[in-house]
This record gives C-alpha cells, structure tokens and sequence, in this order.
C-alpha cells in the first residue's frame, strides 16, 4: 500500500504530470486494497516478475486495466442516461412553448362568442362612446385646445393635505 500512495503522489515535473486529486487518491487506494496490490506486488518482487524486458501486461496489471474499463462503462452508461435525460427534459420544454396564432385565434372566437350573446349592450356602449367623444371634440375646439388632458398631482398623504389648507 505504501508503494501505490508513493507512486500517486508523483509530484508535477514542469507541467508534464497533473497533480492526482485526493478523491483520485482515494478511489486509487480503494482499488489497491480491493485487488490486494500490496500482497501480489511483494509476491511478484519476490520472484522478480514481470521481468524488465516483458511486454505484456500480467495479472495484477490486468486486473487494474479491467478495473478501470469497468468504471469507465458505468460512467459512460451514466454519462448517457443523464443525456437521454436532458433530451427529454428540452423537448418537454419545447412542446409546452407558447402558440401565439392558436391563443389569438381561440381570443377571436371568444369575442365572436360574447358579440353575438349580447349585441344590444356592446351596440348601447359603442353609441355612448362615440357621444362621449364628440363632446370632448367639441370641448377641444370650442376651448382651443390641442394637448391632451393634465392633470394635477394629488397629495398622496394627510400630512400634505392638511398642510396645503
């Protein structure tokens, strides 16, 4: 185990090699131990394998190149499952979009509605507008006025009230 923790605190040589992460670290160490790294590697020194010259990797290596396929295929299993996941969640959005033409068309058919249900009472408020504005024409013109209406400020507290009497 101690041979492991040595070899993964390989410090950084001008950029070259990343620092490990302690959540690396840990992972790694737990790895050791759940392949008992220790013991096989003081059974391999022993007999002096593999030997320098070897270009296979042996069991323990396998067992670590396994390890580590299996880890990356739950992750990529993960990594895909997330992504169906944030696909579905885009196209729900996108289906719950606003359709401005239907919601203009269903506001027409409600005036339609309302138009022909009541038409003495809209045909009775037309007339009283259209009165009403004649007379604030009249009164425009008859007072020489070409802006329209302004009004005063009221005092918006009583304080200010009882201070203006």
């Amino acid at each position: 185990m101690q041979l492991l923790s040595s070899l993964l605190k390989i410090p950084v040589i001008a950029g070259l090699v990343p620092r490990i992460s302690d959540s690396f670290q840990s992972e790694a160490e737990a790895l050791a131990k759940k392949l008992n790294l220790a013991a096989q590697a003081r059974e391999e020194g022993v007999e002096n394998r593999p030997h320098s010259s070897e270009t296979s990797l042996d069991k323990p290596q396998h067992q670590i190149v396994e390890e580590i396929r299996s880890r990356v295929s739950q992750l990529k299993q993960l990594a895909v499952a997330e992504n169906a996941k944030a696909i579905a969640r885009i196209r729900s959005a996108t289906a719950e979009t606003i359709n401005v033409e239907l919601i203009l068309a269903q506001i027409g058919a409600e005036v339609s509605k309302v138009k022909l249900a009541m038409p003495e009472k809209l045909e009775t408020a037309r007339l009283t507008e259209r009165k009403k504005l004649k007379h604030l024409r009249k009164f425009k013109a008859d007072n020489r006025l070409r802006r329209s209406a302004h009004y005063a400020r009221v005092p918006s507290s009583p304080s200010k009230v009882r201070s203006m009497l």
